[in-house]
């Protein structure tokens, strides 16, 4: 496929056109151009953005305590699954779910 220099220098200079004209309204004094004659008052006023309203507030130094909150779900390190030994009904059970227990400690009766 050969390239045609031609044709890149065309399309080159055809951008640069287009570029050039449409930044010349901006560089160009149109009021000149055209005859109108600007009054002294115009061109010392600048053009004059109304107010915005703001709110303000106070800046104060106060002790800040940082904390973060996360969402999750906790699980013990260790757990044990109990199975009773010999089979019957449970009347009582001796402990509170998540408290220690030592090894001998009466669970169930």
């Amino acid at each position: 496929m050969t390239h045609r220099p031609h044709f890149r220098n065309v399309l080159l200079g055809g951008v640069v056109l287009v570029a050039a004209l449409a930044a010349a309204p901006s560089v160009i004094d149109t009021n000149a151009l055209f005859g109108r004659a600007v009054t002294p008052a115009e061109a010392a006023a600048p053009a004059a953005m109304p107010a915005m309203p703001v709110s303000v507030a106070v800046v104060t130094s106060q002790p800040i305590t940082p904390w973060n909150s996360f969402s999750g779900r906790l699980e013990a390190v260790d757990h044990v699954d109990l199975r009773s030994r010999v089979a019957g009904a449970i009347d009582k059970v001796n402990f509170k779910e998540g408290a220690l227990v030592n090894k001998g400690d009466l669970l169930v009766t």
